[in-house]
C-alpha cells in the first residue's frame, strides 16, 4: 500500500498528556461517592492497588484493540516504544490496512473496559475495580486524540498502525490551536484547582 502520509503521536506529546491528566481527575471524582480508603504502607498494596491493575489495564486495553482490529481481519503485533523523554508507552500495531470506519471501532474498543470496571466498582464496592476504571480512562488520552483526527478523514482512507507512527493513503488533519490550547487551559485549571484545595491533615497521637 502506498500511504505517503503519517502520523506521530509524539507531536501531540503536550495534548496527550494534558487530556491524560484532564481524564485521571474526571474519572476520580465520578468514584468519589464511594469514598474510597487505600493505605500503601505496605509492598502488598503496592502491589495489589497499584502495580497488578496497571499491568492488568495495560494487557486488557491493549487486547481491546488487538481483538477489534483482528475482527476486520487485521495482523496485528505489539511493542513499547518510547512517548516523550520518560514514558513508555505499550502500543498494538496494525499492520494491515484498515478503512476510516473501521479503525473508528478499534480506536474506541477499550472504553469497553472503562465501563465493565466503573459497573464492578459501584456494584461490588470495590477500590480494585475503581482503580482499574481511572486507569484505563486516563489511558484513553492517545486514543481519544487520535480518533478526532481520523474522524475528519475521508471514508476511504487506508490507515495502518506501526506502533510509533500511524500511516495513511490520505493527509492527516492537524489538531487545531483552538483545540490544543482548550486541552492545556483546562488541565492548568484543574491543575490549580486541586493545589488551591489540597489539605494535609497531621495527627500528633499523645
Amino acid at each position: 500500500m502506498d500511504a505517503p502520509y503519517s502520523l506521530r503521536l509524539n507531536d501531540y506529546e503536550g495534548e496527550i498528556i494534558s487530556l491524560a491528566f484532564i481524564l485521571f481527575v474526571l474519572s476520580g471524582l465520578v468514584l468519589s461517592p464511594l469514598n474510597f480508603s487505600i493505605n500503601f504502607a505496605s509492598f502488598w498494596s503496592v502491589l495489589h492497588y497499584l502495580l497488578l491493575p496497571l499491568i492488568f489495564v495495560v494487557l486488557a486495553h491493549e487486547g481491546l484493540h488487538a481483538l477489534a482490529a483482528k475482527l476486520f481481519g487485521a495482523r496485528i503485533g505489539f511493542g513499547i516504544s518510547v512517548f516523550g523523554k520518560i514514558n513508555l508507552a505499550p502500543y498494538t500495531a496494525v499492520r494491515t490496512p484498515l478503512r476510516k470506519r473501521e479503525w473508528i471501532y478499534t480506536i474506541v474498543s477499550p472504553i469497553l473496559l472503562s465501563i465493565i470496571a466503573y459497573i464492578l466498582a459501584f456494584t461490588l464496592q470495590s477500590s480494585w475495580w475503581g482503580i482499574v476504571f481511572v486507569f484505563n480512562t486516563s489511558g484513553l488520552a492517545g486514543d481519544l486524540l487520535v480518533l478526532l483526527i481520523i474522524s475528519k478523514m475521508p471514508d476511504d482512507a487506508l490507515i495502518v498502525d506501526e506502533g510509533v507512527v500511524m500511516r495513511s493513503t490520505h493527509e492527516f488533519p492537524r489538531i487545531s490551536r483552538r483545540v490544543s490550547m482548550i486541552i492545556k487551559i483546562f488541565a492548568l485549571a484543574l491543575l490549580l484547582y486541586i493545589i488551591l484545595n489540597f489539605r494535609v491533615e497531621v495527627v500528633v497521637e499523645k
